[in-house]
């Protein structure tokens, strides 16, 4: 079976094991050892046997465990390490998109094309216009909509995001369902220095805060294709209709090998939201004169 064909819709912390410090330690060495061959074999198929022979673990326990460092299953992080390549090479080759495609492992155009889009939330060449457009450009620029997340009456989930005293940027904070970042979380917010955020109007259900730093000092089309060097992720939380939920606080981070890669385009989030706020400003605007003149 390859691991094309697992479901990656199940939920995280479902396979989770506890272990003596020197086994934990053996399991992080194996699971490194993985995550080494996928990188460096995208554009192969790969099966959850071959990768546990490599893990030297058993199929079922190599899942657990692999789960258990990284958040998600296997196929998970291998579709979101070949998404990475992908951004990658479209911003930093002229290789054609085609190219690419086969260069990180999908044998179907279109189905690359639409998984790029679905995760990353632009295709393939909006992104590498995109980039082209913010060449030269400083991220101060798209910074005059980012606010402290709004106070909430009844915070279903919140917490604190502790930022370096040397970092001088903006964070930008998804709420997803997994813990794997990409261009559709449920909720989103931004802030500049270390403090509290909140999320409301949830349904009931587990979800997970997950925090990028973007520094200013560093041009928005570098996060294109680079990533970043600052996160931090929350565990699980379960968050019901009329509760309120604390998460621990998140202190920002160096990346670790074991972090899913972050499919989502952070500075194009912050341009949209600009955009977005510029519109209705616009609306907003002309729907006042009209009113003054009626």
């Amino acid at each position: 079976m390859t691991l094309e064909s697992f479901d990656c819709s199940e939920p995280f912390g479902s396979g989770y094991v506890l272990a003596r410090a020197g086994t934990a330690a053996r399991w992080r060495v194996s699971v490194y050892r993985v995550l080494a061959h996928m990188e460096t074999h995208l554009e192969k198929k790969q099966s959850s046997e071959g990768l546990a022979s490599i893990a030297v673990l058993s199929p079922f326990h190599f899942n657990r465990v692999f789960r258990q460092l990284t958040g998600i299953p296997p196929a998970c992080f291998l579709a979101a390490l070949r998404l990475e390549k992908a951004k990658n090479l479209l911003l930093t080759t002229d290789a054609s998109v085609t190219d690419v495609c086969f260069d990180v492992g999908y044998s179907s155009l279109g189905t690359f094309v639409s998984r790029f889009t679905q995760m990353v939330g632009v295709s393939p060449n909006a992104l590498r216009r995109a980039a082209k457009a913010m060449n030269g450009r400083d991220l101060r620029e798209f910074v005059d909509v980012v606010k402290q997340p709004r106070t909430l009456d009844v915070p279903q989930l919140h917490g604190d995001i502790v930022i370096p005293f040397q970092f001088e940027g903006v964070v930008a904070l998804g709420l997803y369902e997994d813990l794997l970042p990409h261009a559709r979380p449920k909720q989103c917010a931004t802030l500049q220095d270390s403090g509290a955020f909140a999320f409301g109007g949830l349904p009931c259900g587990t979800y997970t805060v997950a925090a990028a730093a973007l520094p200013y000092q560093i041009g928005p089309a570098s996060f294109l294709s680079r990533g970043l060097t600052l996160r931090s992720a929350s565990a699980p939380t379960r968050v019901d209709l009329n509760g309120s939920t604390r998460v621990a606080s998140l202190p920002l981070r160096p990346i670790m090998a074991f972090d899913p890669p972050i499919l989502a385009p952070l500075p194009l989030m912050l341009m949209s939201r600009r955009a977005s706020r510029a519109s209705r400003d616009f609306e907003q605007a002309i729907g006042a004169e009209a009113h003054q003149r009626g």
